[in-house]
């Protein structure tokens, strides 16, 4: 005999009673609904509208996120009071209400990750002055900047393949500097938006650590339309207003994807719904832009001069696992007056032996370099202005990109990085050598690529076009 669900009686009542359905501004798991209460006819609410109400005993922040003339319980509280918070708008609750369905939370989850806490009191803030930067660039690099600024600024959506980050930063500013209208840049990471701010005289950081006051007014700026916004990837899931340019530097998905608390969304994909919902004109910005997020509008990669060294033929030869003999003596000289020599070894394998740590890595160079200081730099370890640096991926987040310093930079065991099989693991590869090399070329310093797989490397710094039709294929 089949059992049937019951389902929550509906609760009717007088024509003149509302009833608003609040998700709160805290973490609840997938399967928590909207919560249910009475809307008192002496308070003026909507759609949208941020209100204080009580749970177990608790003041608690909420949006309405709908409003009915029934009730799914018998005798509901009443919302006790509405916040003097712009409400957000119909095509706002469209994209979190497709956000959540994508990432299989709770309207409750997605707002709390979306939205700062409302301060208790409102203070005005004052924006100290800063110091601003001055980002300057080789004479070379002023055309790629002008033309990647006029391709933006004469369409409404791009998608650009860059030289170097360092060119990505010029073209952000350039664009801040000639648009009147405000900005949103999204970036992957606390440091290149940091950087960012430093060198725009009018731009403020949304990320990082803040103050609820801060936070909150940040948001605001954003969501207003008030000033150009630099952010992390959280900034973009604030709606910003329809007057506003959204920029997005990077595209890497250990960047822009959000996957360490819930819920786990796409910068980009976010960045995509506000243009199709309210026009914001889009931009694109990566030495390697994702496939999938639709076709290059413009290819101005430069494959940087780097020298290619075929292992499978160096390693007998210097009767070593781990360097060639041609590495070895550009390291022995290097001008340590250009600034550190960084040696990228992410993953390294002994042949026929363990993993091999960095430090094991460090130990063995001192052995071949007693006369120049070895440093590993690990996540939160400044970095050297001199010596022979041992470096793992972290060091993409610490770029130098305004002042960039190296007196060389080699790639060691490339391979781990291409062969490895995980998902998205190619195109990580070949963003991080397009990084890396192209940092390089910033820094006027020489660099190397040790790999069994030249080819691979190859293909992997030639033509964007190139690289993902093949992908496709």
């Amino acid at each position: 005999m089949k059992r049937r669900m019951a389902l929550a009686p509906l609760h009717w009542s007088p024509m003149s009673t509302k009833y608003a359905h609040v998700a709160l501004l805290r973490r609840l798991p997938r399967r928590a609904t909207p919560f249910t209460y009475r809307l008192p006819e002496d308070l003026t609410a909507a759609v949208g509208s941020f209100v204080v109400v009580s749970l177990r005993g608790r003041r608690m922040t909420g949006v309405i996120v709908s409003i009915s003339r029934e009730s799914d319980v018998a005798d509901p509280a009443a919302i006790q009071s509405v916040l003097d918070v712009p409400p957000l708008l119909e095509r706002d609750l469209a994209f979190y209400n497709a956000l959540r369905r994508r990432t299989y939370q709770s309207w409750h989850s997605t707002l709390h990750a979306a939205i700062p806490d409302v301060p208790k009191r409102n203070r005005e803030s004052t924006t100290p002055s800063k110091a601003v930067t001055p980002l300057s660039i080789p004479e070379r690099d002023v055309p790629v900047v002008q033309t990647i600024a006029r391709h933006i600024h004469e369409h409404d959506s791009v998608r650009v393949a860059l030289p170097s980050d360092r060119i990505g930063l010029a073209c952000v500013a350039t664009s801040v500097h000639r648009d009147p209208r405000p900005h949103l840049i999204v970036v992957g990471d606390l440091h290149t938006a940091e950087t960012l701010v430093s060198i725009l005289p009018s731009a403020a950081l949304y990320g990082g650590i803040m103050s609820k006051s801060v936070a909150h007014e940040r948001w605001l700026d954003i969501r207003l339309g008030r000033r150009t916004i630099v952010t992390t990837r959280m900034g973009a899931l604030v709606p910003p207003s329809s007057a506003t340019r959204v920029m997005v530097l990077g595209s890497g998905s250990d960047d822009l994807l959000q996957s360490d608390q819930n819920p786990h969304y796409d910068a980009r994909w976010c960045v995509q719904q506000w243009s199709a919902l309210q026009g914001n004109p889009v931009a694109f910005l990566d030495v390697l832009p994702r496939v999938e997020d639709g076709t290059l509008t413009q290819d101005v990669w430069q494959t940087p001069p780097v020298i290619i060294i075929d292992m499978s033929q160096a390693r007998p030869a210097s009767d070593d696992w781990l360097m060639s003999d041609e590495l070895r003596d550009v390291i022995a000289n290097a001008d340590p007056s250009h600034g550190p020599f960084i040696l990228y070894c992410n993953r390294v394998w002994k042949e026929g032996g363990p993993q091999t740590t960095t430090r094991d890595v460090a130990d063995r160079l001192r052995s071949w370099f007693p006369q120049i200081p070895i440093a590993v730099v690990e996540a939160n370890d400044p970095l050297p202005d001199h010596g022979l640096v041992v470096v793992t991926r972290t060091f993409l987040y610490r770029l130098s990109l305004i002042r960039p310093r190296a007196s060389g930079v080699a790639i060691v065991r490339a391979e781990q990085e291409l062969a490895y099989r995980g998902f998205r693991s190619l195109e990580q590869a070949a963003r991080l050598l397009r990084r890396l090399t192209s940092w390089a070329a910033s820094a006027n310093a020489p660099c190397l690529i040790q790999t069994d797989a030249p080819d691979t490397v190859t293909a992997a710094l030639g033509s964007t076009i190139l690289w993902h039709a093949s992908e496709l294929a």
